[in-house]
């Protein structure tokens, strides 16, 4: 179990992000996001933003709810040739079906030069993604 905070509800064109506290309108969609959509709790990845979660619910939460997720897999993604992974969630407790397929084909058009290399479920590979994002965190924080 891991935390996490929406930026953007199931359904929503409306791309928000959360930076320095303030939930911000950042652009468009020319699509809806499929899922919930946010990012985990005290963590950096490599493109210098927290680490981005799908977060797999019949609900659509509000921006900034704080949820308790599962984390089952990780997309690897390339965006402009930046690795840019993105982790598959569910709320503690739920049993949602996954949809795999319907998150790939919206993030591959998501923006121009994005692009999903690969689906893991390898919970040691997930696991050693959240820490070392949690560490980078750290160490920028200290």
């Amino acid at each position: 179990m891991i935390k996490a905070i929406v930026e953007m509800p199931k359904g929503t064109k409306a791309k928000y992000e959360i930076k320095d506290g303030v939930l911000t309108l950042d652009r468009m969609l020319y699509y809806p996001v499929p899922e919930n959509y946010g990012y985990i709790v005290d963590t950096l990845a490599e493109d210098g933003d927290a680490l981005d979660v799908f977060i797999i619910s019949e609900t659509a939460f509000h921006p900034t709810t704080v949820i308790n997720v599962d984390i089952i897999a990780m997309l690897e993604c390339s965006d402009n040739g930046i690795r840019d992974t993105k982790l598959i969630g569910r709320v503690v407790g739920a049993g949602d079906f996954i949809d795999y397929e319907k998150i790939a084909h919206y993030l591959n058009g998501y923006k121009p030069n994005f692009i999903v290399l690969s689906v893991s479920n390898d919970n040691k590979k997930i696991e050693q993604e959240i820490a070392i994002a949690q560490e980078r965190y750290n160490q920028v924080r200290s």
